[in-house]
């Protein structure tokens, strides 16, 4: 029975998506028992959310039980006193498995008893030392976006700075996806703690609870216009400090977040404006493309500078190969060019002037004017006529297309001989 008391209240959890706190997480990062830490609260559904418009069981947060939940100071006799010291980290965990897939800010506040804790309402003043706003501002605004999306805690530290003595400890979680109908949820409970070896600060500022007004902008905001500047309603977070309240430390806010962001677009101005100002340097990197397509012009303009020198060497040539030949050449005689190769660099555009010899090959009866240009063969020409001669003219002769005849040979050697 009590099993399938249990699973109805699960189940309904989970299809409310509606949740309240029952387990306090210590510093060491064990779990209390359920309710054993936290004020338990008389509702009819103990996860159902207070509202000012189709409030459920009377509940609305104009009522002194907003404080910590309805019936809940009938708990506090027999709810456990958590010790802690200032400056532990704790949480407070939701009930059932729940996790916060509402959006909206989280909060925690604390109040400090008179005396014992177990016979506070809560009546004095808050101070709040965490919240969480957005956290995502590229998310999206109805989910994650805010800080507590899928959670299934709150997490915060008590405040170094905190007197010893007992308090309240009360987290809250506001879902704003009906704000923008009046219809905006607040969950929340108190938690009872001990604070020792404590600190001297003066927490602050401080409110009253009930102190929420139907029209406070914070809770008619609309998730559903896209706009993600979320003003958090409450005063800054108390760091610990001696004086007023800090933004610093122990919160993640909306309006808080953003502005460590804006800070480090601060810092990045200054490497940017540092950037333009050794931009000298970029200043010179302009330059410097400026400097290398002056400098890629320069090998284009070597390298059409040599096709005029390759185009003047074919003209230069031709005008001595004429007056510089010493003797007339065997027709047919194919002899190295001088300088045992083409002029240097190669002829312009790649290749023979006008695109090959004469005809498209060597002309009829050998090369013109009877030789080579300048003067014939290279200085010295072929060696003297020897038992090795033989060769030499038969090699020639077989470059010369293979004619053995003997008008050929004595041609040869003739031209040997002078």
């Amino acid at each position: 029975m009590k099993f399938s008391v249990l699973s109805g209240l699960v189940a309904a959890q989970l299809a409310s998506a509606h949740y309240t706190w029952n387990v306090a997480v210590k510093p060491d990062g064990t779990e209390s028992k359920s309710f054993e830490f936290v004020r338990e609260n008389t509702r009819q559904a103990q996860y159902n959310p207070t509202k000012w418009k189709n409030p459920l069981d009377d509940m609305t947060p104009d009522v002194n039980d907003f404080r910590c939940n309805k019936g809940s100071f009938a708990s506090a006799s027999r709810t456990k006193v958590l010790e802690v010291k200032a400056g532990d980290k704790l949480a407070l965990k939701l009930a059932y498995g729940a996790k916060m897939e509402h959006p909206g800010p989280g909060f925690v506040a604390m109040s400090k008893a008179p005396g014992d804790v177990t016979k506070y309402e809560g009546d004095g003043d808050w101070f709040f030392i965490h919240q969480e706003g957005i956290c995502n501002p590229s998310g999206d605004i109805k989910k994650d976006a805010w800080c507590t999306w899928g959670k299934d805690r709150i997490s915060f530290q008590i405040p170094f700075g905190t007197p010893q003595g007992e308090y309240l400890v009360r987290p809250q979680h506001v879902g704003l996806h009906g704000a923008h109908d009046g219809q905006a949820e607040f969950y929340y409970a108190c938690a009872q703690i001990r604070v020792t070896d404590g600190g001297n600060g003066t927490p602050g500022p401080t409110i009253k609870l009930p102190s929420y007004k139907k029209d406070d902008p914070a809770w008619n905001f609309s998730v559903w216009g896209g706009f993600k500047d979320y003003t958090m309603p409450y005063p800054p977070v108390w760091s610990g400090g001696s004086s007023g309240g800090s933004s610093s430390g122990n919160s993640t806010t909306g309006s808080d977040a953003p502005a460590p962001a804006p800070s480090s677009p601060a810092d990045s101005s200054a490497p940017a404006s540092s950037a333009p100002a050794d931009s000298s340097a970029p200043a010179d990197s302009p330059s410097q493309p400026a400097d290398s397509p002056a400098q890629s012009p320069a090998p284009a303009s070597d390298y059409s500078s040599q096709p005029d020198d390759y185009a003047s060497q074919p003209a230069a040539s031709p005008a001595p190969q004429p007056a510089a030949s010493p003797a007339p050449q065997p027709a047919g005689q194919n002899k190295p060019f001088p300088g045992s190769g083409f002029p240097s660099g190669g002829f312009p555009n790649g290749g023979f002037p006008n695109g090959g010899f004469p005809n498209g090959g060597f002309p009829s009866g050998g090369f013109p004017n009877g030789g080579f240009p300048n003067g014939g063969f290279p200085s010295g020409g072929f060696p003297k006529p020897s038992t090795a001669g033989a060769g030499a003219a038969h090699s020639a002769e077989n470059c010369n297309g293979g004619k053995k005849n003997k008008r050929g040979r004595l041609a040869f050697r003739n031209s040997l001989r002078n």
